[in-house]
C-alpha cells in the first residue's frame, strides 16, 4: 500500500502544505546525491540542483523549483529517491541464509515489505563508471586513493547502489572539468555543471 505521500505525488495536485514538504524532501536528497557539495556555498548548491533538474526534465534552463508543476516535481522526487536507494526497485525475499553467508542489511518498508536496502551497483552503473574512469584517465595510485578518501572501495565492482550515484556525478564533474581544460575554456562549477550533458553524449552515457 502507497504511503500518504506517494499517493500525493501520484495524483500530482498538491496543496501548499504538501509543495512546502516536497521542496524539503527535494533538498534532502540533494545532499545525499551530491556529497561533494557538502562544502560549497548555498548559492553553488542551488545551482547545480536546477541545472540537474532541469536536465532531467529537458528544461532548456529552470530559475526555481518553485515554477515546476506538481506532475515535475513528482517525477523529480521518483528520480531522486531511485538514486539513492530510498525507494528500492522491487522487493526481495530474503531466505534464511547459512551461518558462513554475508547478506546487506535488510530493512522494512511502510509496506511491511523487507527491502534489501545493501544491494549491489547494477551492471549498466558499473559500466558507466568505468567508461568515466577510462575517459579520466587516472594512474592507478591516483584513482585508488580518490575513491578511497571519499569513502568509496577502491574496487568499484564492489560498490553498493546507494553510493553509485554520487560516484558517478563527483566522476561526471572530473571528466567535464577535464574536458573544457582541454579545450581551453574556462572551468568554473557553472561552466562544468552545464558541460556535464555534453559528456555523457561524447561518451554515449546519456540516458
Amino acid at each position: 500500500m502507497p504511503t500518504t505521500n506517494q499517493r500525493t505525488y501520484n495524483s500530482y495536485s498538491m496543496s501548499s502544505q504538501s509543495r512546502s514538504k516536497a521542496y524539503g524532501a527535494l533538498n534532502i536528497l540533494w545532499k545525499k546525491m551530491r556529497p561533494d557539495l557538502h562544502f560549497e556555498d548555498k548559492e553553488t548548491v542551488r545551482e547545480e540542483r536546477l541545472v540537474w533538474i532541469a536536465n532531467l526534465l529537458g528544461l532548456k534552463k529552470l530559475d526555481s523549483t518553485k515554477t515546476l508543476t506538481d506532475k515535475q516535481i513528482g517525477l523529480v522526487l521518483a528520480e531522486m529517491k531511485h538514486l539513492t536507494g530510498e525507494t528500492p526497485k522491487t522487493p526481495q525475499i530474503t531466505p534464511k541464509p547459512p551461518p558462513s553467508a554475508i547478506v546487506g542489511i535488510v530493512e522494512t518498508g511502510a509496506d511491511n515489505v523487507v527491502y534489501l536496502s545493501a544491494e549491489r551497483a547494477s551492471d549498466e552503473q558499473i559500466y558507466t563508471l568505468r567508461k568515466l574512469l577510462e575517459f579520466l584517465d587516472w594512474s592507478e595510485e591516483y584513482q585508488t586513493e580518490f575513491l578511497t578518501k571519499r569513502g568509496f572501495p577502491a574496487d568499484i565492482s564492489a560498490l553498493r547502489f546507494k553510493k553509485a550515484h554520487p560516484l558517478m556525478m563527483l566522476l561526471l564533474n572530473s571528466a567535464a572539468h577535464k574536458d573544457l581544460k582541454a579545450q581551453g575554456k574556462q572551468t568554473g562549477r557553472k561552466e562544468t555543471a552545464k558541460h556535464i550533458p555534453i559528456i555523457k553524449r561524447k561518451l554515449q552515457i546519456d540516458r
